[in-house]
C-alpha cells in the first residue's frame, strides 16, 4: 500500500510539471500570477515545484536559506503533499477500467483547483522566501528544470509574444500528454523505482522536443535568457522524499 502511494504522488508531481500550466496558456496571458513580485518570471512550474526544489541542500545553498527557512518550506511541502494525497486518496484501491476512470475524474478536480491552491501557496512561499533575489533565483532554476514546459506560466507566454495559433498546440500537445501520462501511470504500478524515473525521463523529453518545435528561433532565444545563470544539481533528487539541512548563515531572520 505505501508503494502504492509513492508510486502515485511521483506521478502527480510529474503530471503537474508536464500538464498543469498548459492549460493555463489557453486562458488570458496577460493575467497576473497574484500576489507580490509575481512579475515576468512568474509562476513557472508551480509554487508546488518551488517547493519541491527547496528541499535540496544545494539549492537552498545557492539561495542563501537560513534555517529557520528550511524548516519552514519543509513543513510547507509537507503539507501540500498531505492535500495531494487526500485528493487522490482510494485512487491506488481501484483496478481496471474503475481505475482508470476515476483518475481522470480526480485529475480533471484536481486540475480546475489548482487556481485557488496556486494562490494560497504562492502567498504562503513568499513569506518564507523574504528576500527579493531568493525567490527570482528560485525561479529562475525552476525555468531551467522545466525546459520548454516553462511556457505553463502566462507571464513567460506574453514575454515571449506566443500567439493564439501556438497556444492551441499547446493545448492539442496538453491532451496528448494527458493521454500518455494516463498510460503510464497504469504501466507503472510494475515498473522499479529507475524504470519509472526513465519512463519519466522520456515523456518529458518527448514533450520538450514537441514543445520547442512550436516556438521561433527568437522565442527560444528569449527563453533561455529568462532561465538567467546555468545551475546544475543530481535531478534525481526531485524524485525523492527528502527535508534539506539548514544553511550556517543564521537561524532565525533578523540575526
Amino acid at each position: 500500500m505505501r508503494r502504492n502511494r509513492a508510486l502515485l504522488l511521483a506521478w502527480v508531481t510529474m503530471a503537474g510539471v508536464l500538464m498543469g500550466g498548459l492549460a493555463e496558456a489557453q486562458q488570458d496571458s496577460g493575467r497576473r500570477g497574484g500576489g507580490r513580485r509575481a512579475g515576468m518570471m512568474g509562476r513557472g512550474g508551480g509554487t508546488g515545484f518551488l517547493l519541491r526544489l527547496l528541499q535540496i541542500e544545494k539549492i537552498q545553498e545557492e539561495l542563501g536559506m537560513l534555517d529557520v527557512q528550511v524548516e519552514e518550506a519543509a513543513a510547507l511541502a509537507e503539507e501540500s503533499g498531505r492535500e495531494a494525497r487526500e485528493f487522490f486518496a482510494g485512487v491506488q484501491d481501484l483496478e481496471g477500467e474503475e481505475r482508470r476512470a476515476r483518475m481522470q475524474e480526480v485529475m480533471e478536480k484536481f486540475r480546475k483547483s489548482a487556481p485557488e491552491r496556486e494562490k494560497k501557496l504562492t502567498k504562503q512561499l513568499e513569506e518564507i522566501l523574504v528576500e527579493d533575489a531568493q525567490l527570482k533565483r528560485l525561479k529562475q532554476i525552476s525555468m531551467q528544470v522545466q525546459g520548454s514546459r516553462a511556457l505553463q506560466n502566462p507571464e513567460v507566454l506574453k514575454s515571449l509574444n506566443i500567439t493564439d495559433a501556438q497556444k492551441k498546440r499547446f493545448e492539442a500537445l496538453r491532451e496528448e500528454m494527458g493521454a500518455q501520462m494516463r498510460e503510464q501511470f497504469q504501466n507503472a504500478r510494475d515498473m522499479s523505482r529507475e524504470e519509472r524515473q526513465a519512463a519519466m525521463q522520456k515523456l518529458g523529453e518527448e514533450v520538450e522536443k514537441k514543445v520547442n518545435d512550436v516556438l521561433t528561433k527568437e522565442q527560444k532565444a528569449k527563453l533561455e535568457e529568462l532561465r538567467g545563470e546555468k545551475f546544475e544539481f543530481d535531478r534525481s533528487q526531485l524524485w525523492q522524499r527528502r527535508g534539506g539541512r539548514g544553511r550556517g548563515q543564521g537561524r532565525n531572520r533578523g540575526q
